[in-house]
């Protein structure tokens, strides 16, 4: 099974809003579907309880994110930050 999205999105905040939100750990987990509980224990280390269904069979799982340690700098724009998902 193949998950497709198409579209495009306006997000009526200025690009520096958008980049804290989207450098957030916690924030964009809390967006992601089935996300039950997150926990930030670091920039580069967050866990994860998920639910997956199955038909009529649901089960929690705990998941570990980790990413490499690193400086991000928000992007240099001028213009409406948009998105385009395809």
């Amino acid at each position: 099974m193949n998950l497709q999205y198409s579209g495009e999105e306006r997000i009526p905040v200025s690009p520096d809003v958008v980049w804290v939100f989207v450098t957030d750990p916690e924030k964009i987990a809390r967006c992601m579907p089935e996300v039950i509980d997150v926990t930030v224990h670091d920039p580069t280390h967050v866990e994860a309880v998920v639910q997956v269904a199955v038909g009529p069979v649901r089960r929690r799982f705990q998941a570990e994110g980790r990413a490499p340690a690193r400086s991000v700098a928000a992007p240099d724009r001028s213009e409406d930050l948009r998105r385009r998902v395809r």
